[in-house]
């Protein structure tokens, strides 16, 4: 329903595929550890004045120690949330 007011005013936007692309893009940029699984839980088309964003929120399981020959893997789990500019695909805010 937002996004049929959108498009009524002419405003061209990126696809959900492509934000949550993008949002991947910026969780493998900031995460230099082996990322082991990555759920997106929710995405929402937000506006804010003339800003059109997508919130992209969910949670990652990374590994903070490798298995060894006498040691289990340790796995960390984190929670995200990244805005991603709706009109040209940008990463306008991210917390990892």
């Amino acid at each position: 329903m937002m996004t049929n007011e959108l498009v009524a005013e002419g405003k061209d936007l990126i696809e959900l595929e492509d934000a949550e692309r993008e949002a991947m893009a910026v969780i493998r940029r900031r995460i230099h550890s082996k990322i082991k699984n990555l759920f997106i839980e929710a995405s929402d088309l937000k506006r804010t004045g003339d800003l059109t964003t997508y919130d992209i929120k969910g949670r990652l399981d990374m590994v903070t120690k490798s298995k060894g020959v006498f040691s289990k893997e340790k796995v960390e789990e984190r929670d995200f949330k990244i805005v991603i500019d709706a009109s040209n695909g940008k990463c306008i805010g991210a917390r990892v």
